[in-house]
């Protein structure tokens, strides 16, 4: 099974698996790390929380449409570089046909 952009990111973040409701996060994900030599505060974390609640209302506002999306700018670059967020970015950039 093909999975979603926002499937594949919630899986590399081992976060549970999306639903309709909000997303529960383990207290952990809140923790202050160093993320290539860059400070992650837990501020920075929660912000990161708020980014995927967004891209699942986003996901399935799409899929339930058929509207075709996908990360653009800084959100693929990190995926692509950083398997994740760029640490130091604090929000989300996709893009739609």
């Amino acid at each position: 099974m093909l999975l979603t952009w926002i499937e594949t990111v919630f899986v590399f973040l081992n976060l549970p698996e999306k639903s309709r409701y909000m997303l529960n996060f383990d207290n952990s994900f809140f923790d202050e790390t160093i993320e290539y030599g860059f400070p992650v505060s837990e501020k920075m974390k929660r912000v990161r929380a708020a980014d995927l609640e967004v891209l699942r209302v986003i996901d399935e506002v799409c899929m339930r449409n058929g509207i075709e999306y996908f990360a653009d700018y800084g959100t693929l670059l990190g995926a692509v570089r950083h398997q994740g967020f760029i640490p130091w970015d604090d929000d989300v950039d996709i893009a739609m046909r």
